[in-house]
């Protein structure tokens, strides 16, 4: 797997990521075996996480992977997205610098994140969770609510929450969004 370019810009992460889309139709391309096809499929994954990570630092817009089944998403001058796919100029709702108190140190922000996962294999979720805790030097104990929802839970809290670390065949994200504004 290629590593973004150093400098953090967004031209180098968009290159860091054509190179694992290149590599993955290669990969695709001459039916290769399983290990390497996920090796690559994985390796998309992660350059495209972080490109969006970069995206989101440096410019504020959301993430233009999530909910690509429902297409194009329109969105007007001035306006933001309320599922966060972005945005194109400053939030009507967003006080501007200088409205913001002067010893405040600025507007507050909310700032909300939704996933949508799926978990593809329960045993291995519970084997997941259970290695990430002792990793942690905890344990998981017999209060554990071990339903998906519970998993997911427990995860979350243990790991600080980026479900593009797991195995995407034991949770799969489906979705992923954000929402940023001023309180």
């Amino acid at each position: 797997m290629s590593e973004a370019a150093g400098d953090g810009s967004l031209a180098a992460g968009a290159e860091a990521l054509a190179r694992e889309l290149r590599r993955h139709a290669s990969v695709l391309g001459r039916d290769a075996d399983l290990p390497e096809t996920a090796a690559a499929i994985n390796a998309v994954r992660v350059a495209a996480r972080r490109y969006v990570t970069a995206v989101m630092a440096q410019t504020g817009w959301g993430n233009v992977f999530a909910d690509l089944e429902q297409g194009p998403v329109p969105v007007a001058e001035g306006h933001r997205d309320p599922a966060g796919r972005g945005r194109s100029g400053p939030g009507k709702d967003d006080p501007a610098p200088e409205q913001a108190a002067p010893d405040a140190g600025g507007p507050v922000i909310a700032y909300q994140a939704r996933y949508r996962l799926r978990i593809r294999d329960y045993q291995g979720a519970l084997r997941l969770l259970a290695d990430r805790a002792e990793a942690a030097g905890l344990t998981v104990g017999e209060e554990l609510d071990d339903s998906d929802s519970g998993i997911i839970a427990a995860l979350a809290e243990l790991d600080g929450w980026d479900p593009y670390i797991y195995d995407q065949d034991v949770i799969e994200v489906l979705s992923a969004g954000w929402e940023s504004a001023a309180e």
